[in-house]
C-alpha cells in the first residue's frame, strides 16, 4: 500500500476511533526468542530477534536486535513502552530520559513530549543534548495491507525527533508490522514478511509490574470522574490543566507529592472536546476527552 494512503486512513480512522482505549500488550507482544522477518526499501530480507531480560543501562531491556550494530532497548512495565537506547553503526546510546511511547492502556489521540533529552554514549559517559521529543498515538481500525498481509487493527506510534521522523505501525497480536524512518541511520522502511514463533510461551507477566504511576482525575461540577491519565512519577510536583477545542485554558493545578490529584472543571463548561494535560517536569502527557451533557 503506497504512503499516501496509509496517511488518509490515518485521518479518517482518527476521526472514526476517537477514544478507543488500547491495551498495549496486545500490539506489542513479548516473545523471548520471538523472530520479524522484514522486507526494506531495496527488497533485502532484515530478521529482527526479541530477547527479554537483556542487561543494559544498569537496567533489563527487551533487545529488538537486527544486527550487531543495530538493535533497539524497550521496557515494558506497567508504565507503558518505553525506549531505553539503541546500537547504531555509531555505537551504543542510552537515553538519560527514556523516550515514552505508550500507556499500559491507551486512548486514541494520546500524545507524550519529552524535553530536555539527553543521549549518552555507552561506555564512554559523554552526554549529548539531542532537544525534544514528541509522540502521538493513532489507532486504525480499517483494513491496511502490507505486503502480502491485512491487518485489520493497527496502532500507529510517531515519534518526532529534532533530527528526524519516525513511523511504527502495530498490529493487533503480531507486533511491529511496518517501520518507516526519515534520518535514521540504519533505514529508512521495513515491512513485515513473516513471524517466526518464539520457543517459550507468549510472557504477559512482565507488563504487571515496574515504577509507581500516579493518577491525575478531571471530575465536573456533579463530581463524577469523566477522565483520566496516568503518569510515572518519583515523588514529583505535577501541574495539570485542560483546554478547550479552541486553546483556552479551562483549569490549572499544582499537586505536590501528597495531594490527591483531582482537577475540577466548572460546571459551565458545555458538551464538547477537552484536552487534559500532566506535566511531570521531564515529560508532559495529553489525552483528549469528551463532554456529554
Amino acid at each position: 500500500m503506497k504512503h499516501q494512503s496509509i496517511t488518509t486512513i490515518i485521518l479518517v480512522a482518527t476521526v472514526l476511533s476517537f477514544g478507543q482505549t488500547i491495551h498495549l500488550p496486545d500490539y506489542f507482544p513479548l516473545r523471548d526468542g520471538g523472530k520479524w522477518i522484514y522486507r526494506d526499501e531495496f527488497g533485502n530480507r532484515d530478521t529482527a530477534t526479541m530477547r527479554l531480560n537483556v542487561p543494559f543501562a544498569g537496567d533489563t531491556a527487551i533487545e529488538y536486535s537486527f544486527s550487531s550494530t543495530e538493535k533497539q532497548y524497550f521496557k515494558a512495565d506497567a508504565n507503558g513502552l518505553r525506549m531505553l537506547g539503541q546500537t547504531v553503526p555509531l555505537g551504543t546510546f542510552q537515553l538519560v530520559t527514556p523516550i515514552g511511547l505508550a500507556a499500559l492502556d491507551a486512548s486514541d489521540g494520546d500524545r507524550i513530549d519529552s524535553y530536555s533529552w539527553n543521549v549518552m554514549h555507552v561506555p564512554s559517559g559523554v552526554v549529548l543534548p539531542w532537544g525534544s521529543v514528541d509522540v502521538r498515538l493513532f489507532m486504525i481500525n480499517a483494513a491496511i495491507a502490507i505486503l502480502d498481509s491485512t491487518y485489520d487493527s493497527v496502532l500507529v506510534i510517531t515519534a518526532q525527533f529534532s533530527m528526524g521522523l519516525c513511523h511504527y505501525y502495530l498490529a493487533k497480536n503480531v507486533g511491529i508490522v511496518k517501520a518507516v524512518a526519515h534520518g535514521s541511520p540504519s533505514f529508512l522502511n521495513r515491512e513485515l514478511v513473516g513471524t517466526v514463533p518464539a520457543s517459550a510461551p507468549v510472557v504477559r507477566r512482565s507488563w504487571g509490574t515496574g515504577g509507581i504511576l500516579r493518577k491525575v482525575a478531571v471530575r465536573d461540577g456533579r463530581q463524577r470522574e469523566i477522565a483520566s491519565l496516568s503518569i510515572p512519577t518519583r515523588n514529583d510536583d505535577l501541574v495539570a490543566r485542560v483546554f478547550s477545542a479552541d486553546g483556552r485554558m479551562i483549569a490549572r493545578s499544582r499537586f505536590r507529592a501528597s495531594d490527591a490529584a483531582v482537577l475540577n472543571i466548572a460546571a459551565k463548561c458545555g458538551a464538547g472536546r477537552y484536552v487534559l494535560t500532566v506535566d511531570n517536569g521531564a515529560a508532559r502527557v495529553s489525552r483528549v476527552f469528551v463532554l456529554s451533557r
